[in-house]
C-alpha cells in the first residue's frame, strides 16, 4: 500500500489494461497519463509524476486513484500539505477506499500530526484488516506520540508493541515514575487542597548533593523538565507555559493534575537548562517548584497537554487535549512522623489511605473503605515511629 495504484476496482470503480471501446476519449487519455504517472513514480522520478498526475486530474476528477497516486508523490517528496489535500479528495470520492486513509494517514504523520494519523490509519484497517503497512504504520504514529512526551524510541516501541494503545503504554511506563524521580520527597495533604508545605528544604539539599539530574548545566543535554508541586486548582498548562516560554522555545507543556507535577519540553537543551538555573524554587500557585531533568527521561501520566504548534504560515497554535487521569503514585504527607501517602482511589474505587495508614476523613471520604483491606497494603516505611 505504501506504492501508487496502477489498478484498484475495490468496489468503487476503476480502470484496467482493457478499457472499454466506447470510453470517453478524454476520461481514456486521463488514465494513459495516470499509467505514465505509476511508471514515472515507481522509477523514483516523483516531480514527473506529479505533473502527469496532475494533467490526469484535469482531465478526469472524479477518479479517485489519481489523487490517491498523486498524495503519494507528493508524501515522498515531503509536500505533506498537499499530500493531505490529495488524500482528502480521494476519500471524498471514494470513501470506502482504504488506500485514501492510508495515504491520509501518511500526509498527517509527515505533518507530526500523530494522533489523527492514528486514526486514519485504524480507519485503513476496519477497510483492509489485512493490511500489514497500516499496522507498521499505527506501531509508528504511536511510538512517536510516546517519543514527543520525553521517552526513548526504544521505551516507546517496548510500551506500544506490549500494550497496545498510547494511554495504555503512558500509564504503564509511568508506574512509579514520581517516586523515582523525588525518592518520595514531595509533601501533599490528605484533602484535594494540593500541598500543604512547600519542599524548598528538599530542593536544598538535592542541589547540595550530587543529582546530575538536578544540574542546570544539563550534561546529559536533555530538552525535557520534570516540574514538582504544581498546584492544579492554581495552576495549569497555560500558566506554565507563559512561565517556561521565557527561557526559550517550549514545544509542549503537559501538566498531571492527580500527581502534582508537569512535564515542560523545549526544542533546544539550552533553554531547558536555562529555565531550571532560573525557576528551581520559583514560587507558582503559592508553592516552590522543584525542577528535574527525568530520570529515563520521561514524561509523566496524563491530564492537559498544550502542544506549540507552527502552521505553513508560520503562526503558532496551542491544541489543547483531555485523557482520563491514572493512579496516582505513592507521596508522602507533610506530618511529624513524615508517613507516605497517596492520593485517590485505587483497586477500583477503595481509599489508598484506609489500605495504608489511615484515612483521616472516616465516613465522610468518597471512596470505599473496606473493613477487610484495613492497613493491608502499608509498607515497613509507613509505620509510626
Amino acid at each position: 500500500m505504501s506504492s501508487v495504484d496502477v489498478k484498484d476496482r475495490r468496489g468503487q470503480g476503476g480502470n484496467s489494461d482493457d478499457e472499454p471501446d466506447d470510453l470517453d476519449p478524454v476520461v481514456l487519455r486521463s488514465r494513459q497519463l495516470a499509467i505514465k504517472g505509476n511508471e514515472m513514480a515507481q522509477q523514483g522520478h516523483y516531480t514527473a509524476a506529479i505533473e502527469l498526475f496532475t494533467e490526469a486530474v484535469k482531465l478526469d476528477p472524479r477518479d479517485f486513484r489519481f489523487f490517491g497516486n498523486r498524495s503519494y508523490c507528493f508524501d515522498r517528496t515531503q509536500q505533506y500539505e498537499r499530500a493531505l489535500k490529495d488524500a482528502e479528495n480521494a476519500i471524498r470520492l471514494a470513501d470506502k477506499w482504504a488506500k485514501g486513509y492510508f495515504r491520509k494517514g501518511r500526509a498527517l504523520a509527515g505533518l507530526r500530526m500523530f494522533s489523527e494519523a492514528e486514526e486514519a490509519f485504524s480507519q485503513v484497517l476496519k477497510l483492509d484488516k489485512n493490511c500489514e503497512d497500516a499496522v507498521q504504520e499505527l506501531l509508528r504514529v504511536r511510538t512517536s506520540q510516546i517519543k514527543e512526551m520525553g521517552f526513548s524510541k526504544a521505551q516507546s516501541e517496548a510500551a506500544i508493541k506490549q500494550y497496545g494503545t498510547v494511554q495504555s503504554a503512558l500509564d504503564n511506563l509511568l508506574a512509579g515514575v514520581a517516586e523515582n524521580v523525588l525518592g518520595g520527597e514531595v509533601y501533599v495533604s490528605d484533602d484535594e487542597s494540593g500541598f500543604s508545605s512547600p519542599v524548598t528544604q528538599r530542593i536544598h539539599q538535592l542541589n547540595k548533593g550530587k543529582d546530575e539530574k538536578m544540574d542546570f548545566k544539563n550534561p546529559e543535554g536533555l530538552t525535557a523538565l520534570w516540574v514538582g508541586n504544581v498546584l492544579p486548582d492554581k495552576v495549569d498548562d497555560k500558566k506554565l507555559f507563559k512561565i517556561f516560554s521565557r527561557y526559550g522555545s517550549v514545544t509542549s507543556v503537559r501538566c498531571l493534575p492527580e500527581k502534582f507535577c508537569a512535564f515542560i519540553n523545549y526544542s533546544t537543551k539550552e533553554a531547558a537548562g536555562k529555565a531550571m538555573h532560573h525557576l528551581q524554587a520559583y514560587e507558582c500557585g503559592g508553592q516552590k517548584l522543584l525542577i528535574k531533568f527525568p530520570d529515563n527521561p520521561i514524561l509523566n501520566g496524563t491530564g492537559n497537554t498544550t502542544i506549540r504548534k507552527s502552521n505553513p504560515h508560520g503562526t503558532i497554535i496551542l491544541q489543547k487535549t483531555k485523557t482520563p487521569p491514572t493512579k496516582v503514585v505513592q507521596l508522602p504527607t507533610p506530618t511529624a512522623q513524615e508517613i507516605q501517602k497517596q492520593s485517590g482511589p485505587v483497586n477500583g474505587d477503595e481509599c489508598y489511605f484506609w489500605r495504608t495508614t489511615g484515612c483521616s476523613f472516616g465516613d465522610k471520604c468518597r471512596n470505599k473503605h473496606n473493613p477487610s483491606s484495613k492497613g493491608l497494603d502499608m509498607k515497613p516505611w509507613q509505620l509510626k515511629k
